[in-house]
């Protein structure tokens, strides 16, 4: 009862992002500062797994069930949607950065910069609110 089935739904097993917990992991995972001469620590009771978020549930089948699931709800761009189109439709757009380091801290400060486009000609109904609202966001 030590060893998980080979033909087991790791998705199943590891469902999400949580804490560490070392009777779900089949692996001999170690972590942890050694004393002299010694392994480092194992995995149960090691407060130093703990700690780290971790990526377990971000298995290459479990991305696919994932990817199929949502496959539904998912439409394909219109193809007779050209630039000029997309941008009077479309006049904002949105740029956002996120950050993947190893570190304890998993907040990156730089991943707190928004870049909002705006195409004025777009918004012609509201061009003085948008005006006023970059000028006060730029300052």
């Amino acid at each position: 009862s030590n060893q998980m089935p080979v033909d087991q739904e790791w998705s199943n097993v590891w469902p999400g992002p949580r804490t560490f917990h070392p009777a779900s992991v089949p692996l001999p995972i170690r972590q942890g500062f050694p004393n002299k001469r010694q392994a480092p620590p194992g995995k149960f009771g090691n407060a130093e797994l703990m700690k780290i978020p971790n990526f377990l549930h971000l298995t290459p089948p479990a991305i696919k069930k994932h990817c199929e699931s949502l496959k539904q709800f998912c439409t394909e761009w219109p193809k007779g949607l050209n630039s000029e189109e997309q941008e009077k439709l479309f006049p904002m757009e949105v740029i956002t950065s996120d950050y993947c380091h190893s570190s304890p801290v998993i907040r990156d400060p730089m991943a707190r910069i928004v870049t909002l486009k705006v195409i004025i000609g777009g918004v012609t109904h509201c061009e003085g609110m948008v005006l006023l609202f970059m000028d006060t966001f730029t300052t």
